[in-house]
């Protein structure tokens, strides 16, 4: 897939050289790079917006099938969806609310710091949304634990 699209990108690469900045062959081959690039990226991150989107909305539809049928589907069934949603969005406001943030693993403590309210040399940018992110953690937190708790009860018969 992402050499198809690639070589789909050609023509329109050699018509509009301008428009692509590629006038000189090393610009050309830049553009089909960045094209490369960002073709990749589209294929991981579709990945993410499949587990933390589609997947659960596809599992609450369902859940309404099952019980239009009347069926009674288990109750992991009516937890997990929501949970996964929460925690999607948890990540995705958080990311929005806070910004600053060291490279690689020295972002956790920062993004810990600053869903506790701990100042650090992180800078938020959005309240509003660092409040809600805090809500949605505590709303991943709650669904989480029981349904661990559950787990790990029925797992020990």
């Amino acid at each position: 897939m992402p050499v198809a699209i690639l070589l789909c990108s050609i023509p329109a690469i050699t018509q509009h050289r301008g428009y692509f900045e590629a006038e000189t062959f090393g610009g050309t081959v830049g553009a089909l790079a960045l094209i490369l690039v960002v073709t990749y990226a589209a294929i991981l991150l579709g990945a993410l917006v499949w587990f933390f989107i589609v997947l659960p909305v596809v599992l609450m539809a369902r859940i309404v099938v099952d019980l239009a049928r009347g069926r009674h589907p288990s109750w992991k069934r009516y937890v997990i969806p929501p949970g996964i949603l929460a925690l999607g969005a948890f990540v995705m406001v958080a990311a929005l609310a806070i910004d600053d943030l060291r490279p690689g693993r020295m972002a956790t403590g920062q993004i810990i710091s600053a869903l506790l309210g701990i100042p650090g040399t992180y800078t938020v940018v959005w309240e509003e949304g660092l409040w809600i992110a805090r809500l949605l953690l505590v709303v991943v937190i709650a669904i989480g634990v029981p349904l661990g708790m559950k787990a790990r009860r029925t797992s020990d018969r």
